[in-house]
């Protein structure tokens, strides 16, 4: 979901894809492949970053992405 007025941008993962597509790995994609490019003003390029994050992660690629979040240190 794309709210460019509001400055959101949310993944919503449908029944059955909770288990490969975690809310922790949708807010990776989001905040390093999608936001980055919706910054510049490309919703396009950003639309297909995240496109192309999520079918890599559901192809098998989910632990590059897990890589990519920040751990926290609590």
């Amino acid at each position: 979901l794309v709210a460019p007025i509001e400055r959101k941008v949310r993944i919503e993962v449908g029944y059955g894809l909770e288990g490969a597509l975690t809310d922790a790995l949708a807010k990776v994609i989001t905040t390093t492949a999608i936001a980055p490019q919706f910054q510049q003003g490309d919703f396009a390029g950003g639309i297909d970053a995240g496109i192309d994050a999520i079918l890599s992660i559901l192809t098998g690629d989910a632990e590059e992405w897990q890589r990519r979040a920040t751990v926290r240190e609590d």
